[in-house]
């Protein structure tokens, strides 16, 4: 999907970092040292006027191989193969601007991971990297090879053992003028014995309700080689999520938060009803309701739940209120 205006894959990955969840180091540096290359091979290109193996009347030399330089980065340093020429001397220059623009190369490749990789992103990349004259096919090459690594990633093999797999929904609206959008992100972390917690499955939806779109949420898991969790949290109880757990899952215990925990949250939105925001805290990720006739509707949802499942349950210790 479209990144909406002032939603940043950073911030949305933020909040994942406060609830101790992490995208994994390598993947990010990986992804930056395959932008960084992409534009180091944009600029010899233009340079040279020709693209690798490219026959044309207009060359200006030809490559010879590569010398390796290290970048050192946040994520580490990484390695970048500059071309060399067989006539002259030769230096990208862009390798200073991404000396300076290693927080907006990985602000990039974060919101590709979020919303994918699209022209548009990757075009406006380009613009604020100071490139002019890219063809419209390289700006497309850019972001297919880009959201290939993403793919490639995500449906990576599960050959890890996780003490407990951990389900969150962000519920997010955004207005955009008159128009308001709403989505999802469901995300799937699987805690390891000391404690980290890593991202095994990321989808954006419209909706994350539904035995259907659970079961093939975590069948995906499965396929990839997930091995059974035996303990399976999740911090709100959504329409279809229990019964796809248990249906994957069979013998996995699976918790979630108290109703007394969404209780207080409702409450708090009762007393303070305000138009639509999106607010980032440490604790929790809310949207308010637009009346208190929204948040009444939640909680007689929520008093039907309680009918229904009955209050003694079994809960752990930390909550993800989530509205």
């Amino acid at each position: 999907m479209a990144k909406p205006a002032g939603l940043t894959g950073e911030s949305v990955l933020a909040h994942l970092h406060k609830r101790g969840i992490e995208l994994d180091v390598d993947f990010l540096r990986e992804a930056v040292q395959a932008v960084a290359q992409m534009l180091i091979e944009l600029e010899v290109s233009a340079a040279i006027e020709a693209d690798p193996y490219e026959r044309n009347g207009k060359r200006r030399a030809y490559r010879n191989g590569y010398r390796r330089r290290n970048w050192r980065t946040r994520l580490g340093d990484i390695p970048l193969q500059i071309p060399k020429l067989r006539q002259g001397t030769y230096y990208p220059q862009v390798i200073e601007t991404l000396l300076a623009s290693e927080s907006l190369l990985l602000a990039a490749v974060l919101d590709a991971f979020v919303y994918g990789a699209s022209i548009e992103a990757v075009s406006d990349i380009l613009h604020q990297l100071g490139f002019s004259g890219i063809q419209p096919n390289q700006t497309a090459d850019m972001a297919e090879r880009l959201d290939d690594l993403i793919e490639a990633f995500r449906q990576r093999p599960l050959e890890d053992q996780y003490a407990a797999l951990r389900l969150e929904v962000l519920p997010l609206q955004v207005q955009q003028g008159e128009r308001t959008i709403r989505f999802d992100v469901v995300v799937a972390a699987g805690e390891q014995p000391d404690g980290q917690r890593e991202i095994l499955g990321f989808e954006v939806t419209p909706r994350a309700e539904g035995r259907e779109f659970w079961l093939d949420f975590l069948d995906g898991l499965v396929d990839r080689g997930l091995q059974t969790a035996e303990v399976v949290t999740a911090d709100s109880l959504r329409d279809g999520l229990r019964q796809a757990v248990r249906e994957t899952f069979h013998t996995a215990a699976f918790r979630w938060p108290s109703p007394e925990a969404h209780l207080q949250l409702l409450e708090a939105q009762l007393s303070n009803a305000a138009p639509s925001i999106l607010v980032l805290d440490d604790d929790y990720l809310l949207v308010a309701p637009q009346s208190p006739i929204v948040a009444v509707g939640r909680l007689v949802g929520l008093a039907l739940m309680v009918l229904h499942l009955g209050w003694a349950v079994s809960y752990p210790d930390e909550l993800a209120i989530v509205a």
